[in-house]
C-alpha cells in the first residue's frame, strides 16, 4: 500500500510543475534553458542511479539505449523502473522523480495566456484541459509500465530503463522525424 502511494506522490511531480507553471508565466520564457537543464540533469542522476543500483546487467544496457532512440516518453521508463527498486532506492527515486515532472510540467505549458479564473477547483481544471492530452500519455504510459514491471519485474528492467534515460536526456535522436 505504501508503495503504491509513493508511486502516486513521484507522478504527481508532473502535475505541480503544471500548476506551478501557471502562477509564474513571467519567469518562464527566460527559464526555459534553465529547465531544460535542469531536465537533463535530473534524467541523468537517475540513470547513473539506476546504473549503480542495477548492477552487472550491461548488455540490457545497450538495449535501452537503442530504445531511446526510438520510444521517448520518460514516465514509460520511470513506470518500468520504480516497482522493482527497494525500499530505500525508491524513496530516492521516487523523490527525484517527483522533482523531474516540476520542470517538465512546467515546460509542458507553453501557451501564453493566463487563465483569469477565481475558484481554486476552476484554475485547476482549465490548467489540466490545457495540457491534458500530455498528462493522460503520461499517466497511461506510467500505469502501464508499472503493470510490465510488476509482471516481468527483474533487475536487467533496469539497466534497460538507464539505457533509454541516457539517451533521451543527451537529446540524441536517431533520425530527424518526430519521434514517439
Amino acid at each position: 500500500m505504501v508503495n503504491v502511494l509513493v508511486l502516486i506522490l513521484s507522478f504527481l511531480g508532473l502535475l505541480a510543475g503544471v500548476i506551478v507553471s501557471h502562477f509564474t508565466k513571467e519567469e518562464l520564457k527566460p527559464g526555459k534553458k534553465y529547465f531544460r537543464l535542469l531536465e537533463k540533469v535530473l534524467l541523468l542522476a537517475i540513470s547513473f542511479i539506476i546504473i549503480f543500483y542495477a548492477g552487472d546487467y550491461f548488455l540490457f544496457l545497450i538495449f535501452g539505449l537503442l530504445a531511446g532512440l526510438i520510444f521517448r516518453k520518460v514516465y514509460f521508463y520511470f513506470g518500468l523502473a520504480l516497482p522493482l527498486a527497494s525500499e530505500t532506492f525508491l524513496v530516492l527515486l521516487s523523490s527525484l522523480v517527483f522533482v523531474f515532472g516540476l520542470p517538465h510540467g512546467t515546460l509542458l505549458t507553453s501557451s501564453s495566456k493566463p487563465i483569469k479564473i477565481k475558484p481554486f477547483v476552476d484554475l485547476i481544471w482549465a490548467i489540466f484541459k490545457e495540457v491534458k492530452k500530455e498528462i493522460i500519455i503520461s499517466a497511461n504510459l506510467f500505469l502501464v509500465a508499472i503493470l510490465i514491471s510488476v509482471f516481468l519485474g527483474y533487475y536487467p528492467l533496469l539497466m534497460f530503463v538507464s539505457g533509454a534515460l541516457i539517451v533521451i536526456s543527451l537529446d540524441i535522436k536517431f533520425w530527424k522525424f518526430p519521434v514517439i
